[in-house]
């Protein structure tokens, strides 16, 4: 995925005056997924039969899952959350 980017600072005043600058993200290397998901997209990856929707939330509110606020919306980084589950996973079963 590229994006463009506006001149920030000195050259939104007209002070200096750049191009627009060209920013790759991970994206341009994925396949084709989304860099975040969703809460509900998140939900529906780790199983709606394993946890609620309100569980994930309060998940997230104790800062367990990796997430991003924007304002009030909610993003969880997609191969953070997929580590996460691994590790997750992985202590759940040494446990038992």
């Amino acid at each position: 995925m590229t994006y463009r980017t506006r001149p920030t600072g000195l050259a939104t005043l007209g002070i200096m005056n750049t191009p627009e600058q060209v920013v790759k993200t991970h994206g341009d290397h994925m396949d084709g997924n989304d860099a975040t998901l969703t809460v509900d997209e998140a939900h529906r990856i780790i199983g709606k039969d394993k946890i609620s929707r309100g569980a994930l939330y309060a998940a997230i509110g104790r800062n367990e899952v990796p997430h991003l606020k924007l304002g009030h919306r909610i993003l969880i980084p997609r191969h953070a959350f997929m580590t996460w589950l691994q590790i997750v996973g992985r202590t759940a079963t040494e446990g038992a």
